[in-house]
């Protein structure tokens, strides 16, 4: 039986709750990808998803490094 792959791109901005302003701080970003982080794998659990690996995105800025990207097979 052979695997279904996916990926999924998760970042701030896909939060129900994203920072908006100028002078967020740095943190609110971290805590937003992670809501949405979160969000992401409930869904992919209801669907039947198995999470393979999540991989941090790499940047320079808050903004940048505040994403991930989901690895999961059924």
């Amino acid at each position: 039986m052979s695997k279904q792959y996916s990926t999924h791109f998760v970042s701030w901005r896909d939060a129900k709750n994203r920072p908006l302003g100028i002078f967020v701080h740095e943190n609110s970003y971290a805590a937003a990808a992670a809501a949405a982080l979160e969000d992401k794998l409930g869904e992919l659990a209801e669907a039947g998803w198995i999470i393979d690996r999540i991989l941090p995105a790499g940047g320079i800025t808050a903004k940048q490094c505040a994403a991930f990207t989901i690895v999961a097979f059924k």
